[in-house]
């Protein structure tokens, strides 16, 4: 019953939706200016909880730091109190690539980080899974998992690049892997986050149970 559309400079427009009489409408709506209510989120998709109507997730960037960096934080926003959350930053988990090249059409993400495939489970406890450490598509190499209600205690962070799964603060290695990641999607159940490697090197698909 509500969906988003995204606009051309970057703000998601959120729109009510009525599946009786098929029809929308602008949430907050005014009469001038933006014409209604606008979302914040440097994800490109951001997603809708499962588990409460009134809660989307997204991504922004963390404002206290002063290196030049971007590092994105996970946050929600809450339609019912018009207040946005952060549930995690990532900035002790991210470390800025400079060795992959800078994107031509956008020289200024030489050091930018971002998250991206920011996905949510649909049981309890919920959970969200989120691609980050690239500057942009392609060239993201981590996957955070945590619980929205204990984002720090349950985080758990997978390191394609250097085989590693880190829990508290410590990593431990797994079988090697070693790629770049296109894409990450934990499923409704919370368990399994599939992996999609890069150009589907060495393979389309790599599933991760997080039981194990």
């Amino acid at each position: 019953d509500r969906f988003y559309i995204r606009s051309l400079d970057g703000w998601f427009i959120p729109y009510d939706f009525n599946p009786v009489t098929m029809t929308a409408s602008r949430i907050q709506p005014t009469a001038t200016g933006a014409g209604g209510l606008l979302i914040q989120s440097q994800v490109v998709e951001p997603q809708f909880s499962f588990r409460s109507r009134d809660v989307i997730f997204g991504a922004w960037r963390d404002q206290t730091a002063t290196d030049g960096f971007n590092y994105p934080v996970i946050r929600k926003y809450d339609f019912s109190t018009g207040a946005y959350t952060e549930l995690l930053n990532l900035r002790p988990y991210t470390t800025p690539d400079t060795t992959a090249p800078c994107p031509p059409e956008r020289p200024t993400w030489c050091d930018d980080t971002y998250a991206s495939a920011l996905a949510s489970s649909a049981t309890a406890p919920e959970r969200i899974s989120v691609m980050f450490n690239g500057r942009g598509q392609d060239w993201h190499y981590k996957v955070a998992v945590f619980e929205v209600g204990a984002p720090q205690s349950s985080l758990v962070v997978l390191d394609t690049l250097a085989s590693t799964v880190t829990r508290g603060g410590v990593p431990a290695p797994v079988a090697p892997l070693a790629f770049r990641l296109h894409h990450a999607w934990i499923d409704q159940t919370g368990r399994w986050v599939v992996l999609y490697p890069v150009s589907a090197n060495p393979v389309h698909f790599i599933v991760w149970d997080l039981t194990n």
